[in-house]
């Protein structure tokens, strides 16, 4: 029996302790405890607001479409983030993970965090490749610059899947070969530098676009303007599209 005992000849009885007024919550009720249906909501929650990758660099989420987003500002389906590194076996299992009933969003998360840090592996290692001159097989600023300036327009959509030129297999010497959009094969990248004259200079870099096409419609020229003031770009453009003699196979970035 609960409560203080009180001993009177040898017999024990029970002092039950004095009613509290008010209602309230008993010791020890709603502490440290949660059902199962607040376990749910906040394993909702952790998925829709994103758990970490492995490295802690990124965060992995399920979107409301079920697909996987990765956010490093900003956040974008896994495929289209690392699209130029994507296999064929990697996708298979992304979707065959995202498409997985059996599993709640945060277990899928846990499931293709492994396979988002396999696809960072590759693009760098792919960044590492882009930065290498094909002439040489070393970086040095200028591929370094190049690297840059490509995967810029990758990720504006000008360009995809750039990779270097393979010179000992017969590749012709421009920057990078592309697939795509049709009809460009290859790219080859410009960065101009202001040094007092941009009129001379945009009309040199037209001018060698139409030498480098040598009649070919299948050659990109990107050329990165980051180093022009942004008051002159747009007389520097239309410099550099007056002397090519059209503004086909020229892009612009920056």
């Amino acid at each position: 029996m609960k409560g203080v005992y009180n001993f009177v000849k040898g017999k024990v009885f029970g002092i039950e302790p004095a009613p509290v007024e008010g209602k309230g919550t008993a010791p020890g009720e709603g502490k440290g405890k949660s059902g199962p249906e607040e376990g749910k909501g906040a394993e909702a929650k952790s998925a829709k607001e994103g758990l970490p990758s492995e490295d802690g660099q990124r965060k992995i989420k399920i979107n409301e479409e079920g697909k996987c987003e990765v956010c490093a500002s900003p956040c974008a389906e896994i495929q289209k983030k690392y699209a130029n590194e994507m296999t064929p076996e990697l996708e298979a299992k992304i979707k065959a993970i995202e498409n997985d009933t059996t599993l709640s969003d945060v277990q899928k998360i846990e499931k293709l965090k492994p396979i988002e840090q396999e696809l960072v592996k590759l693009n760098k290692q792919r960044i590492e490749n882009l930065s290498k001159d094909p002439q040489t097989g070393t970086e040095n600023a200028k591929s370094i610059g190049e690297a840059e300036a490509i995967i810029q327009a990758e990720n504006e959509g000008l360009v995809n899947k750039a990779k270097r030129p393979d010179l000992k297999k017969g590749d012709p010497n421009l920057d990078f070969k592309i697939e795509g959009p049709p009809p460009y094969k290859w790219a080859d990248v410009k960065t101009p530098v202001n040094r007092g004259n941009l009129a001379s200079q945009a009309e040199g870099i037209g001018n060698k676009t139409v030498l480098q096409k040598a009649g070919a419609s299948d050659v990109l020229h990107v050329i990165d303007l980051k180093n022009i003031p942004a008051a002159e770009k747009p007389t520097f453009k239309a410099d550099v599209i007056k002397a090519a003699g059209s503004p086909d196979g020229i892009v612009f970035i920056n």
